[in-house]
């Protein structure tokens, strides 16, 4: 069999990607033998990567698949792709750092400091290209498709595998503090094996609902303002004047509760119901964010003087939440002693 070969931009990248996905594929192999599973183990894809001649599973190359093939063989196959994806995403990922610290951006496919730079190219000024970013209003809607059938639990195991294999690529670990990286990683295969992998039946519009949370109220917070940094980055690095640039709009829709259409167990009841959980999550992520701010904003008026208004607004909050506005400036008598 020839070796396996994954095609990205560039050979730096593709010997990452066989790097860590071998690196995870051994691990998994190592779990499946220690639950017993030698024989899944051996029917594992891309051998070449990760076994040796020292390799636990020793022996002539796996038999073909058996026809049809056992349930859990194939959940390990599900698995194998997903730790591809998660090997790729991450080379993806580092691939762009190295373009950025080398000052190559510009050759990175779809990135804002190639569309900056095809505009100017084009005999667009900064406002010109300020405006109609401005002006642009994206919105993603999702779709409870039927091919979506992860559960959250599972959703959620992919995202802990790739931050710990982000974190294996940082070279400040000891050989202790890698090894202990490793056993999570073995630890999350583990639970991914143990876990069902999708739902044994058709997932209810409140599964929907739930998976859309994961995405809505974990995934998107973190990586919004992240998109809207890689814009700012940009623009200064096209040397445009930064006081120019208005980020876009951006909102998001769904069908989850609302497709009267494709689902006949939805109606008026269940979408208001919909509304009222979606309205609940915003308002807690909104609450979460301002209790971090506070936490941040940790300046005592003591040490300088708060502004007139600021200290205005406090006043009145705190009169009007009551008892709670006066506990909370007892919490923290700078405020009070401004706010007097």
């Amino acid at each position: 069999m020839p070796p396996t070969r994954f095609t990205l931009p560039d050979p730096d990248a593709e010997a990452r990607l066989a790097r860590v996905l071998g690196r995870l594929m051994r691990d998994f192999a190592e779990v499946l033998e220690d639950l017993g599973e030698v024989e899944v183990a051996r029917h594992l894809p891309w051998p070449e990567m990760w076994r040796d001649a020292s390799d636990l599973l020793p022996g002539p190359d796996p038999s073909p698949w058996p026809d049809p093939a056992p349930p859990r063989l194939v959940e390990a196959q599900a698995i194998a792709f997903q730790l591809l994806a998660i090997a790729e995403e991450n080379a993806t990922a580092q691939r762009r750092r190295a373009a950025e610290e080398a000052g190559r951006m510009e050759a990175d496919p779809g990135s804002w400091d190639q569309h900056l730079a095809r505009l100017r190219a084009r005999g667009l000024d900064a406002a010109e290209i300020a405006r109609a970013i401005a002006a642009l209003r994206v919105e993603p809607v999702f779709t409870a498709h039927p091919t979506e059938a992860q559960r959250a639990t599972v959703l959620a195991h992919h995202r802990a595998l790739y931050r710990l294999v982000v974190e294996l690529e940082n070279s400040m670990w000891s050989p202790t503090e890698r090894a202990a990286i490793d056993a999570g990683i073995r630890a999350h295969l583990e639970r991914l094996w143990r876990t069902g992998g999708v739902f044994l039946e058709k997932p209810s519009v409140a599964d929907e609902r739930r998976n859309q949370l994961h995405y809505l109220g974990r995934a998107l917070p973190d990586a919004l303002p992240w998109a809207d940094a890689r814009l700012r980055a940009a623009w200064a690095r096209a040397g445009f004047d930064a006081g120019l640039l208005r980020a876009p709009t951006v909102g998001f829709g769904s069908w989850v509760g609302g497709d009267r259409d494709g689902n006949p167990f939805v109606d008026a009841a269940t979408t208001a119901e919909t509304l009222a959980l979606y309205r609940a999550e915003a308002l807690a992520l909104q609450r979460s964010a301002l209790e971090d701010l506070g936490a941040k904003l940790s300046l005592s008026g003591l040490l300088q003087p708060t502004p007139a208004p600021l200290a205005e607004w406090i006043a009145q909050r705190a009169r009007a939440l009551g008892p709670e506005g006066a506990a909370a400036l007892a919490r923290n008598p700078a405020a009070a002693s401004e706010e007097r």
